[in-house]
């Protein structure tokens, strides 16, 4: 009985946890078009490709293709967010000019939120 119960305590240790999520543009992005785990900006009317990664806090590291991480827009009148078939590879497409969030959900954990900007173009 003892043995279980220490096993019940370790499966949780096998698991990634959430400590970081980057964010970089895939070659040839628009331009005027910046995205980063600290913010999102992008001209309306254009659309953007990228690439996240993630880095766990554990020893052990999330895989792509393994591990679920889906970005979701909180206004999608201003932004929108769709992966793509690649695992952790999503396109931007700014709608209106606004201010929104895109939340980072890991394993159906909402982990953080990235602050994202549609501007005017120049």
């Amino acid at each position: 009985m003892k043995r279980l119960a220490l096993l019940a305590l370790l499966v949780p240790a096998c698991k990634p946890r959430f400590e970081e999520l980057t964010l970089s543009l895939a070659s040839g992005p628009p331009a005027g078009a910046r995205a980063d785990a600290d913010e999102i900006e992008l001209p309306v009317g254009l659309a953007a490709l990228v690439e996240a990664d993630l880095r766990s806090a554990s020893r052990v590291d999330y895989e792509r293709g393994e591990d679920p991480l889906e970005l979701r827009s909180d206004d999608e009148q201003i932004l929108i967010v769709e992966p793509t078939e690649r695992a952790w590879e999503f396109v931007l497409i700014a709608v209106a000019v606004g201010e929104t969030c895109v939340q980072v959900i890991v394993d159906g954990d909402s982990e953080t939120c990235i602050p994202a900007r549609v501007v005017a173009q120049e």
